[in-house]
């Protein structure tokens, strides 16, 4: 009778231990789900890319819950981390390179990304402090150095790798304009009701005294 006691505790605990260690169904799923935030952000592009799109972000586990805001942050730290990868692998290419134009080129290129990535830095302080629209600039701007380090090898042949990874780059980034337009959106409808209120008063007040 013990024995068969001691027995069902183990089982039970068993059970116990297995569930708690486990994650849930729920758990697993929810990084497989596409939100409607994140569809509206790539609702931006073409509808043939929008599946690439949903890919970027579910590659990011935050953005299944995520407001706009968040959204616009992770947007930003995917394209940084992009960069980042970028930036590396073209210095890899310079230190092996025999070439001297090529070499010349490949740093030029990761000095345009390291300024892109500078950028998107700056884009993140500025979206915390709501100055969207100077995030958008930033972002643009971004692009325009991946889009130099392009135009640096239009003398040369361009390895499609290079060209790849810069259409990558420049994809991903893309996305902080709308991300950011709806994290704005979203600001303004989320504000109180009683601010604006209170700004009704103060102003006839001061007005109409």
């Amino acid at each position: 009778m013990a024995s068969c006691f001691i027995s069902s505790i183990l089982f039970f605990s068993a059970i116990f231990v297995f569930l708690s260690t486990t994650p849930s169904f729920a758990n697993i799923n929810s990084k497989n789900v596409t939100s409607d935030r994140v569809k509206n952000i790539c609702n931006a592009t073409e509808p043939w890319n929008q599946p690439r799109c949903y890919e970027f972000y579910k590659s990011d586990p935050r953005s299944s819950t995520a407001d706009y805001k968040e959204l616009a942050e992770i947007t930003i730290d995917l394209a940084n981390s992009d960069c980042k990868k970028l930036i590396h692998w073209l210095n890899s290419l310079a230190k092996n390179e025999t070439d001297h134009g090529y070499r010349r080129r490949y740093l030029q290129c990761s000095k345009h990304y390291s300024e892109a990535r500078e950028k998107l830095d700056a884009g993140k302080k500025y979206l915390e402090a709501k100055k969207f629209e100077t995030v958008e600039d930033l972002a643009a701007n971004a692009i325009e150095d991946s889009n130099e380090c392009i135009a640096d090898f239009a003398k040369v042949n361009t390895t499609s790798t290079l060209l790849n990874k810069a259409k990558d780059f420049e994809f991903i980034t893309s996305f902080v304009k709308p991300a950011v337009e709806l994290s704005r959106k979203s600001d303004k409808v989320t504000k109180k009701p009683y601010y604006y209120t209170l700004q009704l008063i103060l102003k006839k007040w001061v007005f109409h005294p």
